[in-house]
């Protein structure tokens, strides 16, 4: 099974087991609250830009 796929509207979807869903909705959740509390800072919560992983 592959970890990363390309839907037919050019979306790229990821596989996680449970436990990584539950570690990257907490990281998500804190985000979400960090950028509530200064949204000035928000900036520092973007990802960085990585390759097309579906190509890799």
């Amino acid at each position: 099974m592959r970890l990363f796929k390309r839907n037919k509207d050019g979306t790229v979807v990821v596989r996680l087991d449970e436990s990584q869903r539950d570690v990257l909705a907490q990281l998500l959740d804190q985000s979400r609250m960090l950028s509530e509390v200064d949204r000035d800072s928000t900036w520092r919560l973007n990802p960085p830009t990585y390759e097309d992983p579906v190509e890799q």
